[in-house]
């Protein structure tokens, strides 16, 4: 496969597999490494995409403050492409950030948005 971005995504794919199935070693990097890759070939989505996934990496390993700055820049390109899959998982991420800061209005405003997105997508 010769063309980068797709590499890239292959690869983002392939990290968050990785992830799921509980090897988050290095899996920063990685993912930093392929949101570059993304961004440099001009894939808006798969860059959103792959900082979603930074952020949920960031912040099983608690690092907030840069989970919440990875996941707002994620939500703010999802909004624009109109990706309410996109949205709802930022969301999510976000929520758990604000329970974990403390902010239970933040959060239960955002799984509210999580869950009027999931309604919105069953029918």
């Amino acid at each position: 496969m010769a063309d980068p971005v797709a590499r890239a995504r292959l690869a983002w794919f392939l990290e968050l597999s990785r992830w799921w199935l509980g090897d988050s070693h290095g899996a920063l990097t990685r993912l930093e490494r392929v949101r570059d890759v993304l961004r440099r070939g001009g894939d808006t989505w798969g860059t959103a995409v792959a900082l979603v996934s930074l952020a949920r990496t960031e912040l099983v390993q608690g690092g907030l403050d840069r989970a919440r700055d990875q996941e707002h820049e994620a939500e703010r390109v999802l909004r624009v492409l109109g990706d309410r899959w996109g949205i709802l998982h930022a969301s999510h991420v976000l929520a758990q950030i604000a329970e974990a800061r403390g902010d239970l209005e933040e959060t239960a405003r955002r799984q509210g948005e999580g869950l009027r997105i999931a309604l919105i997508a069953r029918r």
